[in-house]
């Protein structure tokens, strides 16, 4: 399903995972004519459960800064702090999330009232 809505990845990152898994994502790679690398062993950007953490600790941030009271301001106020996380560039990585999963920064509003300068 990931490939049909998004395309197939020329670079697709995983981890070493179950030798069936290795297997399989391999023979994916082989097929599409991607190229393959591998995370540290340990790694706590691989891990996915220290990835959620680190996330929610973010979005927990984002959230204090607000008094809310109706469920509806709280769902409106989840989905544009999750979007202000995947337009902001990581440290890690030095891109955006956006960037990573898209192959492209997404335009947002802001960027239609102000649009990036023409280079000269």
């Amino acid at each position: 399903n990931v490939f049909l809505k998004f395309g197939v990845p020329v670079l697709m990152y995983s981890n070493w995972g179950s030798k069936l898994k290795l297997a399989a994502t391999q023979k994916v790679a082989r097929y599409f004519g991607a190229q393959q690398k591998f995370t540290l062993v340990n790694s706590p950007w691989s891990n996915l459960v220290e990835c959620a953490h680190k996330m929610i600790g973010q979005l927990t941030q984002i959230l204090r800064t607000k008094r809310l009271t109706g469920e509806e301001e709280w769902t409106k106020l989840i989905a544009l702090s999750v979007h202000v996380m995947n337009l902001t560039v990581n440290g890690a990585t030095g891109v955006t999330p956006n960037l990573l999963f898209f192959g492209q920064n997404l335009k947002v509003p802001l960027d239609l009232v102000c649009p990036d300068p023409e280079p000269v």
